[in-house]
């Protein structure tokens, strides 16, 4: 797929996703399941979890979508974060993932962008380590790079909306204003790597370039018919600079080379 169309349809489809906001009072599934709990841990705040783990927590069965630790089941079981009610362990009715529908609230996009992995982060344009080396593996993957914040009057921020949604990010709560964006080193990576790279630190190296960012966004491929998974290389993986970023790393394209710090 070509690059600069990938990224404009990872933006049209973005902005899309966000209007498919379910409003529960109008539209929900009623799920009448009972389900033994006899054999599923109680959730605990200081466990992490991976995606596939099941839990309860007052007296409901949850299943963790991708990777998480210190967020509360209950409070984080809606539609597109990283938990998923299965049903109550008594089997009493409970609603389950609302049904899609097109929504235009404003103030929908908190709840469906963030996943709410983070609260006020920050990862500074400083090395993690000398060298950007930690010591772990390398790994390759394609580069690409996106815009957080796109110019006023762009067809990106006119067409797609794209300044309504500027400064939201997958794995961070509530939205962040450019300054934060610029004074940050911001990757994207796609979802299906979500569970062992999502708010980690990475370092990248390209030729002499060398940079060390933060994973604090995530590109779902049916946010952009498949570009994500279309946009895979090296050793299958997928790191998405955002434009602040990469205009400090020198590059936005290409293979890349990435290790995991922390």
């Amino acid at each position: 797929m070509n690059h600069a169309v990938s990224n404009t349809l990872r933006s049209a489809f973005k902005r899309l996703a966000v209007f498919s906001i379910t409003l529960c009072s109008s539209f929900f599934c009623l799920n009448v399941q009972a389900v033994n709990c006899s054999g599923i841990a109680e959730w605990n705040s200081g466990s992490v979890y991976n995606g596939g783990a099941q839990v309860k927590q007052n007296n409901k069965a949850y299943r963790a979508e991708w990777w998480s630790q210190g967020h509360s089941p209950a409070n984080y079981s809606g539609q597109w974060q990283e938990w998923k009610l299965l049903g109550s362990c008594d089997g009493t009715t409970t609603s389950s993932k609302p049904a899609s529908s097109k929504s235009s609230s404003k103030s929908s996009v908190a709840s469906s962008k963030s996943s709410s992995k983070s609260s006020v982060p920050s990862s500074k344009a400083s090395s993690s380590v000398a060298g950007n080396d930690c010591g772990s593996a390398w790994y390759r993957a394609n580069l690409t790079n996106y815009e957080s914040y796109p110019a006023p009057g762009s067809d990106e921020c006119v067409i797609y909306n794209g300044c309504m949604w500027s400064g939201y990010f997958y794995g961070i709560s509530g939205k962040q204003p450019e300054s934060w964006v610029m004074a940050n080193n911001i990757a994207a990576v796609h979802l299906k790597d979500w569970s062992w790279l999502g708010l980690k630190t990475i370092n990248l190296r390209q030729g002499n370039k060398r940079i060390t960012a933060k994973v604090y966004d995530g590109c779902s491929d049916s946010d952009c018919n498949g570009c994500c998974t279309a946009n895979l290389a090296g050793d299958g993986y997928l790191i998405d600079l955002e434009k602040y970023t990469m205009q400090r790393f020198g590059s936005g394209s290409g293979i890349v080379e990435f290790q995991v710090c922390n």
